[in-house]
């Protein structure tokens, strides 16, 4: 998958809007008087099993962060790392994910009691803003020599 010229635009939209988002939710995560850094050290003042979401919520924020330099590299036609590296970082990066959205999961749970399209529509925007960053990392890992032309 080669990027277009004319969808060059869109893309490089895609990385500003998605960096800002990301620097958002990594902000929220490590701002003390945040909502979701309360949740956490009140789960863990509870109980100390709390430990694990909060480990995992924590790597999820560190590989969606760092989801940011494939997207780029994929832009701007650039080979940063091997490709075996993008592939151990795209698995470690669903874990990640899969096990990571404790405090969102909550929100969401909390919004489907009092709207349910309230609770579809968060999950439906947060797929939307992920997906791309997911098929440019698989493209990167997997096909990286087609889709940059080298």
């Amino acid at each position: 998958m080669n990027i277009h010229p004319k969808n060059h635009w869109i893309w490089i939209t895609y990385l500003v809007f998605y960096t800002f988002y990301m620097t958002q939710i990594t902000q929220e995560f490590f701002v003390a008087d945040s909502a979701m850094r309360h949740y956490y050290i009140f789960l863990v003042l509870f109980d100390r099993y709390y430990l694990i979401p909060l480990f995992m919520n924590a790597l999820m924020i560190i590989m969606n962060i760092l989801s940011i330099i494939p997207v780029y590299c994929y832009i701007f036609k650039r080979k940063f790392l091997s490709e075996n590296f993008w592939k151990l970082f795209l698995v470690i990066r669903i874990c990640a994910e899969l096990n990571g959205h404790h405090y969102e999961s909550k929100v969401v749970q909390a919004f489907w009691f009092d709207d349910p399209f309230v609770s579809f529509s968060i999950v439906l925007m947060g797929l939307c803003w992920m997906a791309p960053s997911y098929l440019v990392l698989y493209i990167y890992a997997f096909k990286r020599s087609k889709a940059l032309g080298h």
